[in-house]
């Protein structure tokens, strides 16, 4: 068989069917070649102007035009266990950024993304993350809605280990559905163990144990002093205090002075939302705190109001035994008063020198022969004794039908 000439190298040889058809290959591929380079740069004026509507539309929405970004800093020193805020306190917030125009993109399969947060070390060398090593307590992946979100229920965890003392950020970044938005990172801040945290810069509620005050060590004398008579929480405590602070200091021994106890309970009240209440006899209204502090008198018939600053030293004493009248009969005599300050708005600029209290009738009423009395406006000490008859005053909500309840305003 003629297996016609042999290669160049003569090991491999080759039909002449064979030449021919490498030769048709050589003149036929850059032909083809040119053919797609013609395809590509004749194009359709009418399919450039339909694709190019989309193209711009989708330029707009580009995630890589949109940005993460935290409303506001965060306030640190940050302590386990505690709400992560801004420096004002107030809850850390989202928002989805268009980078162009710096508003909230409020729209779009992007303002309704998922989010996770993370935490980062101060030089962005790495995440701590994972299940086991984060640091967050709390769901640490939220959902935009309408391009924003708040993140107030995020905290580090408070474990039984102590935490040292770190330099962090937070991160967040947009997992679901859409890749490619910028993330957001906050600057960096302390973190540190809460049980480093001093007693004065520590949350505080009215059911939290006495020892948790300023001045009152835990297991300390003062502690063991109070425990004695019963005086088991902060509201117990500063029950007695407007009450009974002669009576407390007593209790307290000649190590507490009464400057010491007035700072102790001035920080207390700086960390607590007290509720306003309100009692009535007769022509007055007495308004107070849960915790028996008198903030001021309405005369009803009269419309008349005064802050406690502004009574003299016979209506301070006269309405303080109110609020211990309405302590001593328990929770059905006062009641939590509505939302709303008409009675801080409706305070009358004199003082109440005209009025004097009717030996008589137990009331106070007007006098208008009294004048140019200027008032005291120390504390009035009472003498509420019964530790049973304050822990009983639990008030409950306000009702209108109650006679001897009346809301101000």
């Amino acid at each position: 068989m003629d297996l016609g000439e042999h290669s160049a190298n003569n090991s491999v040889p080759v039909s002449s069917s064979c030449r021919k058809l490498r030769k048709f290959f050589n003149a036929v591929l850059p032909i083809v070649r040119l053919q797609k380079l013609m395809k590509r740069l004749c194009v359709d004026p009418a399919a450039v102007e339909i694709s190019t509507i989309p193209r711009k539309l989708q330029e707009k929405l580009n995630p890589e035009n949109l940005k993460l970004q935290f409303s506001n800093n965060v306030r640190g020193p940050i302590y386990t266990g505690l709400p992560i805020g801004d420096q004002e306190g107030n809850p850390l917030d989202l928002h989805l950024i268009d980078c162009s125009s710096q508003n909230i993109m409020n729209c779009g399969a992007e303002a309704s993304a998922k989010v996770e947060i993370l935490v980062l070390e101060k030089d962005f060398t790495r995440y701590i993350g994972g299940e086991k090593s984060s640091l967050i307590r709390g769901n640490p992946q939220v959902s935009l809605k309408n391009g924003s979100v708040s993140v107030s229920h995020i905290s580090f965890k408070h474990t039984r280990n102590s935490l040292k003392k770190r330099e962090l950020r937070l991160c967040a970044r947009v997992v679901y559905p859409i890749n490619g938005i910028v993330e957001a990172v906050t600057k960096p801040f302390f973190v540190k163990d809460r049980r480093s945290m001093g007693k004065s810069l520590k949350p505080l509620i009215l059911d939290d144990q006495v020892w948790k005050l300023q001045t009152i060590r835990k297991d300390g004398p003062f502690h063991n002093r109070l425990m004695n008579e019963n005086i088991e929480t902060v509201q117990d405590f500063l029950t007695h205090y407007f009450l009974n602070r002669e009576n407390l200091l007593r209790i307290l021994g000649r190590h507490m002075n009464v400057k010491k106890l007035d700072a102790a309970v001035n920080q207390a009240k700086s960390k607590l939302e007290l509720k306003r209440y309100v009692y009535r006899q007769e022509n007055l209204r007495v308004v107070f705190t849960d915790v028996g502090e008198l903030i001021g008198v309405q005369f009803c018939k009269e419309g008349h109001s005064f802050s406690f600053q502004q009574l003299v030293q016979e209506l301070k004493a006269f309405a303080m035994e109110m609020v211990k009248i309405a302590f001593q009969n328990g929770s059905q005599n006062f009641k939590v008063l509505l939302d709303d300050d008409s009675f801080y708005n409706g305070f009358t600029s004199e003082e109440a020198y005209n009025y004097v209290i009717d030996t008589q009738q137990r009331q106070p009423v007007p006098n208008n022969n009294v004048a140019n009395y200027m008032p005291n406006t120390s504390l009035t000490v009472n003498n509420y004794d019964n530790i049973s008859q304050i822990n009983g005053a639990l008030p409950h909500q306000f009702h209108p039908d109650d006679n001897d309840i009346v809301s101000i305003g």
